[in-house]
């Protein structure tokens, strides 16, 4: 028998129970209305009679629509048909529940009817960027500003009038944690929350149990960006089931006794989820999927300091595992309003709101009083100790009054590329560079804070948070010939870049040509045989060369060795011919860039006392690299127009997304001393998604083993230097040019630790398996730091506050798609290009971007190049 007819058999009216299975709107419906209408007109024709929406979906219309088309062919049907919706924070509170309760009424029902089930969204605002707060939080004051229990109490109060009065028919409470259901004194008739194998909420399911209340489950699919429907051991279990994986997931939530509401957009999807309990999982199964697994995520995390219970600690929240979502969560307790170093005054007068300000997300993602307060985090999120290197400026001015074809900013791996391939198809360049002639020895350490080493470097100061840790970290990159291509680690990785294949494989064979390389040996019977047969073992295949693949593998990794003309080891000396085929201006810090109507015409070099200029006829490249490009753009007019206003700059071109979406590796590293004798070579290189389960296609992880010789009791013993590193950060950063003044560096807000702290606990998670298995590997090795710290959550999360780190890949600044159109332009004006790794999108995020810098700077030539032939050909006055 069909679970809708048993239902049915079983008495349940569906107008008053939640339904087992409903149609979710807050999946991949991306909130456009005619496709949500298509899709729940779908739903119950395929004879689906529940759908999950809410006001903050904004697709009231589409399901409107959607059930009228529905009706018009099945009048009868609409008793049958139940709706769910939910109250936005920013609607929380006695009157502006109530109000929210007939704006639903008037957007859904075709007549002023009851509404089948009104939940309260969330216990309080959940995200930055969510920054509206009603007037129970907003009218107790700056001193209750994350105190949104009035709030809950208020609203409960509205539904259980509205419940009353005939307006719903059932109340409830969405993203309710467990101190919160106390706090109500109350029952609600529903609970909805975040439940499925990797999140397993008994504590949830056993107080719903308790108390007959309907527990139902969002996020029972993974989302739209997960890769869960592809499993290879949730695969091998539906085999066994005849399920799909999305059915074996759903039978599983059902099996609990919980509701599920997954989103679908096609028939089929809605077939296979609608048939996916006709039998009962076996008990091996049930079993095997109820199992707590190591790995317990959320795939919505929510910031606790909005959403605290007063008087209540962190134990109380955030369900199976130790809390690990938040700045003080990682500590063992939920901050109530952490602001890090803010002066008092940043929050107590008109400044109330400074967490939002503070965090990376402003600006683009709506905060627009950020901007309209004149971006007061400048003073209140910044350290007021902050130290500034301040960009040394030359008072020698490069004097040129020709005029050449090409202009390109900074010689680092993709600026000497662009430079060396432009100039080989026959146009005249400049190529301007900041700093002198580099560090061009593999043999150099980078260390910015030595003084002869100081005018090699952009050095910009980072203040982290998280507890009562503060620190001043450090992103940097290189200045001088070849930049940071000087001294990095030398690993090159193909990865996937936003062009048509056959010219991303023509840049990188062209990048390669110039190249050598080397890859080291695995070397048997050794520690790293050891290591790389566990991790096989857990499921990463073994590869000669992990860093070249797309996929996760474990083993050496391919280095460049050496230039094949014989040049020192950097960009700049391996392109070809380079000093002799286009004139170089060292110690040229680029101001501006100079426009002749539309058109890129060159630069204007800042130096100690006055600015010179660099004109050119064809185009300019900013190859300045991800801190200094936006902030070129910035002060050449293009970028987001309150903070062009801001700075006193004439907007040339709105593009608010200069500066946003920052981008780089957070890491945490540590050590191990093994009992193997001394090794300084085979050093090891894994690219995965977890240890402790086979499977998973996606590499979030890379870990790198490199050892070296220590004494020890008087012999050699092999430790391993261990770095673990998050391939895609979870956080976005933002470039903020502070002033105009060219020697100033820009700000940079870049902080993992930011709202649900999610970098760390990925980091601090994957480090855990990775000791489980070098403990079980290296028998008698010793770790640094301790393994049970790690395994300790406050522990492990000082040990995050004190030593995670970024790994000075810094991109995404200036990227593909919003700044840039697809051949490297940036967008609204002409003979402006970008090539480095501000141009870079966080899916090309593969560990080692130097690579794909490189090629850059091969493809904006071409680009570049082609369309000044174009317009040469075009002086007759044809269309270019």
């Amino acid at each position: 028998m069909k679970l809708w007819t048993l239902l049915q058999s079983l008495g349940c009216s569906i107008a008053h129970e939640q339904p087992w299975i409903a149609l979710g709107l807050a999946g991949n419906l991306n909130a456009d209305n005619a496709v949500v209408a298509e899709a729940v007109e779908t739903w119950l024709r395929t004879g689906g009679r529940a759908v999950d929406t809410a006001l903050m979906y904004y697709n009231d219309e589409g399901l409107r629509e959607g059930m009228r088309r529905f009706l018009v062919d099945f009048p009868d049907q609409q008793s049958n048909i139940f709706v769910s919706t939910k109250i936005p924070p920013e609607q929380m509170g006695f009157h502006g529940s109530l109000n929210a309760i007939k704006e639903a009424q008037s957007r859904i029902l075709a007549e002023n009817t009851a509404l089948d089930c009104v939940l309260i969204h969330w216990p309080g605002r959940t995200w930055p960027k969510r920054d509206t707060d009603p007037p129970c939080v907003v009218d107790r004051g700056a001193s209750h500003a994350g105190d949104w229990s009035l709030c809950r109490t208020e609203s409960w109060a509205a539904l259980q009038e509205a419940k009353a009065l005939g307006l719903v028919k059932l109340i409830g409470v969405s993203n309710y944690e467990l101190p919160h259901l106390e706090e109500m004194n109350s029952i609600p008739d529903i609970l909805q929350v975040e439940f499925h194998p990797w999140w397993i909420r008994g504590d949830l399911l056993q107080w719903c149990r308790d108390r007959k209340v309907k527990l139902v489950a969002y996020s029972s699919l993974g989302g739209a960006s997960s890769n869960w429907l592809e499993d290879p051991l949730l695969k091998e279990l539906a085999r066994q089931e005849h399920l799909t994986v999305a059915q074996l997931l759903l039978n599983w939530a059902v099996s609990q006794g919980v509701s599920v509401i997954p989103s679908a957009r096609s028939k089929a999807h809605m077939q296979d989820n609608l048939h996916c309990c006709e039998k009962p999982l076996s008990a091996e199964i049930l079993d095997a999927m109820s199992a707590p697994i190591a790995a317990q995520h959320r795939t919505i995390q929510p910031d606790p300091r909005w959403i605290h219970v007063p008087g209540v600690s962190a134990s109380g929240f955030g369900g199976p595992v130790p809390p690990s979502h938040a700045h003080l969560n990682l500590f063992g307790a939920v901050e109530r309003i952490h602001l890090g170093s803010l002066r008092k005054h940043c929050w107590e007068d008109d400044f109330r709101k400074p967490y939002p300000c503070c965090d990376p997300s402003f600006g683009v993602e709506g905060l627009s009083t950020c901007w309209d307060s004149g971006l007061s985090f400048m003073e209140c999120c910044l350290p007021s100790s902050f130290s500034r290197f301040a960009i040394p400026l030359s008072a020698a001015k490069p004097q040129r009054s020709d005029r050449v074809d090409f202009v390109v900013v900074g010689a680092g791996s993709a600026g000497s590329l662009a430079a060396s391939r432009i100039a080989r198809s026959g146009f005249s360049v400049v190529l301007v560079e900041s700093g002198g002639d580099g560090l061009s020895s593999k043999k150099v350490h980078p260390n910015p804070s030595l003084p002869e080493q100081f005018d090699h470097w952009f050095v910009h100061n980072v203040e982290w948070s998280l507890g009562e840790v503060i620190r001043t970290t450090q992103i940097i990159h290189g200045r001088g010939l070849g930049g940071s291509s000087s001294v990095n680690g030398r690993i090159y990785t193909r990865t996937p870049l936003p062009f048509a294949p056959s010219l991303v494989s023509a840049a990188y064979a062209d990048v390669e040509s110039e190249l050598l390389f080397e890859t080291d040996e695995t070397v048997s019977d050794s520690w790293q045989q050891r290591i790389l047969d566990a991790v096989v073992a857990a499921g990463v295949p073994h590869a000669p060369n992990a860093s070249m693949l797309l996929k996760p593998s474990i083993g050496p990794v391919q280095k460049i060795a050496g230039c094949r003309n014989g040049g020192q080891l950097s960009a700049f000396h391996c392109a070809q011919r380079l000093e002799a085929d286009i004139e170089i201006l060292r110690h040229a810090h680029v101001n501006r860039v100079i426009f002749g109507g539309n058109k890129a015409v060159g630069v204007e070099i800042a130096g100690s006392k006055d600015s010179t200029e660099v004109l050119c006829n064809h185009g300019v490249v900013l190859s300045a690299g991800a801190l200094q490009t936006p902030a070129i753009l910035v002060r050449s007019g293009i970028g987001h127009p309150l903070d062009l206003r801001r700075l006193g700059i004439d907007m040339k071109v709105e593009s608010q997304e200069v500066g946003a979406n920052l981008q780089d590796h957070p890491y945490l590293p540590f050590r191990v001393r093994t009992k193997y004798t001394c090794a300084t070579k085979g050093s090891l290189y894994a690219f995965y998604s977890n240890l402790t389960a086979q499977g998973g296609q996606q590499r979030v992880y890379e870990l790198q083993l490199i050892p070296r010789c220590l004494e020890s009791g008087g012999h050699q013993q092999t430790e391993l230097k261990g770095y673990l590193i998050l391939l895609r950060s979870m956080k976005g950063g933002r470039v903020v040019v502070r002033s105009t003044d060219p020697a100033e560096p820009p700000a940079v807000l870049n902080n993992p630790f930011a709202g649900d702290g999610g970098d760390a606990w990925l980091l601090l998670h994957g480090l855990r398996e990775v000791y489980q298995r070098l403990k079980a590997s290296l028998p008698g090795a010793s770790f640094d730091p301790p393994s049970d710290s790690i395994m300790e959550d406050s522990l492990g999360g000082q040990y995050c506050a004190q030593h995670l780190g970024l790994w000075q890949h810094p991109m995404g600044s200036a990227r593909i798609g919003p700044v840039l159109d697809n051949s490297l332009r940036v967008r609204g004006v002409e003979g402006l290009y970008v090539a480095d790794a501000s141009a870079l999108p966080d899916w090309a995020l593969a560990g080692h971007p130097d690579a794909a810098i490189r090629a850059l700077g091969a493809l904006v030539a071409q680009f570049a190049t082609q369309d000044a032939l174009r317009q040469n050909s075009c002086q007759a006055g044809c269309v270019v």
